[in-house]
């Protein structure tokens, strides 16, 4: 009796990071689906902590961050609302 051999394709299980819930748009997953933006893998970040300084808050840095060209496939062109 012959052995048959079933090649299956291999797959790579990422987990990658998504932005929480309340902060998270249908526009910007939709856009994540379709390719024009992307998720960052969660072996790419890397937790730390800040001091409490108004001069590293997220209000702060983000205007700043949003502008660049290497960093936008990873925001959303818009904020959910009340953000």
């Amino acid at each position: 009796m012959r052995q048959r051999v079933i090649l299956l394709p291999s797959f790579s299980i990422q987990r990658l990071y998504l932005m929480p819930e309340d902060q998270m748009t249908k526009d910007h997953l939709k856009a994540v689906l379709i390719g024009r933006k992307k998720l960052l893998k969660l072996t790419e970040i890397n937790e730390v902590v800040v001091p409490h300084y108004d001069e590293l808050s997220v209000k702060a840095w983000y205007p700043q961050m949003i502008t660049r060209p290497e960093l936008q496939p990873f925001f959303p062109d818009s904020l959910a609302k009340g953000r």
